[in-house]
């Protein structure tokens, strides 16, 4: 990275770009009337970073001062000129700077602005003259050069960092649990339990807006995340693999839910408005790629693992140190890309306030959120939509890995990690842009029942597989027309929320929204794999159809809001 800062203030027309400082300083005497109406200017030129290249400008008001004794500051972002209308030196000198450097002086005011920065092209440092008089301007060169990062070279990466973790606590710790032989009712009530950080995040969002920067706390989660994925490869070779790997699961949560938290806010601080209008997709396409990756990529190679190494403990150890090794880099590569945005700072305590009283943010949140017109056909509308799906997602994968007799499919686990993960999961981000293209082009008030239908009608495929046991040719298509129908239905869903999110405390209000989404989620999942080993797969998934039904009642009662921006 080559920076160079050049320093200078607007003053008498014709001057030479440079001059001695007793020739500057004569003329910025004579032109001090027009010095007080003048801009100053900070240039940074030739600004790269990981091969993007930049040109700013900035300009600022020049603010005189009365008295020639009084001190005259230039804020631009965190860069700053300090003059002194004294003999002397104003601040310290940049350390990019070589303290042995020749001063050179600004040709409008007469500034000594200090030592010329070494990494000048000689052409360019021979033509600024040594000046002994007293100021200095305070650059930091480094800060002007984060100003610059591109967000390609971060957003990627952060949201990619942001899915592994999910994808690994909630889907993949249920095939690996499933592969190690566990049964259905533990695998559906210890990993549902692992969405419980999802759920209550919001809890402590405040608590990473008051301690430390979002950066901090980005750098931070993902070191421990990074330690998390290599202890569950040491975990799951042990004999009490259970109970320890479900512990570093738990950590695992906790953790990715609290760099959720900080990931959002950090994209909010390091984008500018436009930027992060043009990036939301962006952020959204690589999550999903690391969802892809979690339950598509890692799973089938840990099938190809168990295929060659006969051992399941071994090949799932293997593919989490694969999995830790790669987050390990994502950590390293973000020590280095991450910009430390000027308004990515602490809050104070008092604006962090929490509902504690039902003074702070979040009990006015509350309060507005728990007042909205028909709010008990609200939670209905969250906690019974996807009810059936709730009690599918635990058990989808279990089915198709038991065998035959058990009332499976008996699947390999590289085939699970090809049809479930790869197909049907590409189908889920298929079926979530399709519906939300077709809302914009129809409107909700015309799609939510069939996209609602579409949620639920698809829930067929499973219950004809439990019953005719079909093959691999006949099985992919049918969990990928299932995944499909989930996309279309979770984005109505979805934008039924977003519309129910309104007023001062929108985002609060979407929050609360999605905590009682993840415990639709949570609490019906727990109790899947129990009525699975009650009733068997065939009335289980004739279970999960009739209830997609209650859903389905709610929707007239929905109020009339959420048809407004049709």
């Amino acid at each position: 990275m080559s920076t160079v800062a050049v320093v200078s203030a607007a003053g008498v027309a014709g001057s030479s770009l440079l001059q001695p400082a007793s020739r500057a300083r004569s003329a910025a005497r004579a032109s001090r009337p027009a010095l007080r109406e003048a801009e100053r200017r900070v240039f940074i030129v030739s600004t790269s970073w990981f091969g993007l290249g930049c040109q700013g400008q900035w300009r600022e008001g020049c603010k005189e001062s009365a008295g020639s004794g009084r001190r005259h500051g230039l804020h631009l972002n965190r860069i700053r000129v300090n003059d002194l209308s004294g003999s002397g030196l104003a601040g310290a000198r940049p350390r990019a700077w070589s303290r042995r450097s020749p001063a050179y002086t600004s040709p409008a005011c007469g500034y000594d602005v200090g030592p010329i920065p070494r990494c000048l092209p000689r052409h360019v440092r021979a033509r600024w003259p040594a000046s002994h008089a007293g100021r200095e301007a305070r650059v930091s060169i480094r800060t002007a050069a984060q100003r610059f990062r591109s967000p390609w070279a971060f957003v990627p990466s952060l949201f990619f960092a942001e899915g592994v973790p999910y994808i690994l606590a909630n889907t993949v710790s249920v095939i690996v649990y499933k592969r190690l032989d566990v049964d259905n009712a533990t695998i559906a009530l210890v990993t549902s339990w692992l969405y419980l950080p999802w759920v209550v995040k919001m809890l402590w969002g405040p608590l990473v807006d008051a301690r430390g920067t979002r950066r901090q706390w980005i750098l931070a989660t993902q070191a421990i995340l990074a330690v998390c994925l290599l202890g569950v490869a040491v975990a799951l070779r042990l004999p009490a693999f259970l109970p320890l790997s479900l512990a570093v699961f738990a950590l695992v949560a906790l953790v990715s839910a609290t760099h959720d938290v900080a990931a959002d806010g950090f994209y909010l601080h390091a984008l500018s408005a436009q930027q992060q209008a043009a990036f939301v997709g962006v952020r959204t396409m690589f999550y999903r790629a690391a969802m892809i990756f979690g339950s598509g990529l890692l799973v089938t190679l840990a099938g190809r693992f168990e295929t060659r190494l006969s051992d399941i403990a071994t090949a799932w150890s293997l593919a989490f140190l694969l999995c830790g090794g790669l987050y390990t880099l994502f950590w390293l590569w973000h020590l280095v890309a991450l910009p430390r945005p000027e308004s990515d700072q602490p809050r104070p305590r008092e604006a962090t306030a929490t509902s504690a009283g039902g003074g702070g943010r979040w009990g006015q949140a509350f309060g507005t959120w728990f007042t909205q017109p028909r709010v008990p056909v609200v939670i209905a509308f969250i906690l019974l939509y996807r009810l059936g799906e709730a009690l599918l997602l635990k058990l989808a994968a279990p089915f198709l890995l038991d065998e035959h007799a058990d009332g499976g499919l008996g699947f390999t686990t590289e085939q699970v990690g090809l049809s479930y993960g790869t197909v049907g999961l590409g189908c889920l981000v298929l079926g979530g842009i399709l519906g939300g293209w077709l809302i914009a082009r129809f409107g909700l008030r015309r799609l939510l029942w069939p996209l609602a239908l579409a949620l639920n009608v698809p829930h067929l495929a499973y219950l004809y597989m439990a019953y005719t046991q079909p093959g691999p040719a006949l099985a992919f298509p049918l969990v990928a027309i299932e995944q499909l129908g989930y996309g279309l239905g979770t984005t109505a869903f979805m934008v039924v929320l977003m519309r129910l999110s309104k007023g001062e405390h929108r985002t609060s209000h979407y929050a609360i929204a999605t905590g009682f989404m993840a415990m639709g989620m949570m609490l019906p999942g727990m109790a899947s794999g129990w009525l699975q080993e009650m009733v068997g797969y065939r009335h289980f998934f004739l279970l999960v159809l009739a209830l997609g039904v209650p859903g389905l009642l709610v929707l007239p009662w929905l109020p009339r809001s959420v048809y407004a921006e049709d």
